[in-house]
């Protein structure tokens, strides 16, 4: 039973870990062009305004969803470990 709750726990981990990955690079997808509009912006004499840039947009989706992810491997590694804990009762 232990070895099957630890590739459970492997496996959420492993998916968890893979989609912070895409959450991440969701934000670097949205700051990149933005750093890129700004330096252009920048040499043309005309900055552009970060806040109404559509990479903020895609910056914050990123950074919450990371932030939702790293808080979901939290609470299945301690659920893990409070049902390993309940197995050796």
């Amino acid at each position: 039973m232990k070895l099957s709750l630890r590739r459970q726990l492997r496996n959420h981990t492993y998916r968890l870990r893979m989609f912070s990955y895409v959450a991440m690079s969701i934000t670097m997808a949205g700051a990149l062009p933005m750093l890129w509009d700004y330096i252009r912006g920048i040499e043309m004499k005309n900055p552009i305004i970060l806040k109404e840039h559509w990479g903020m947009s895609a910056i914050g989706i990123g950074f919450v969803t990371y932030l939702i992810l790293r808080a979901l491997m939290i609470i299945v590694k301690n659920n893990y470990k409070k049902n390993l804990k309940n197995l050796g009762d």
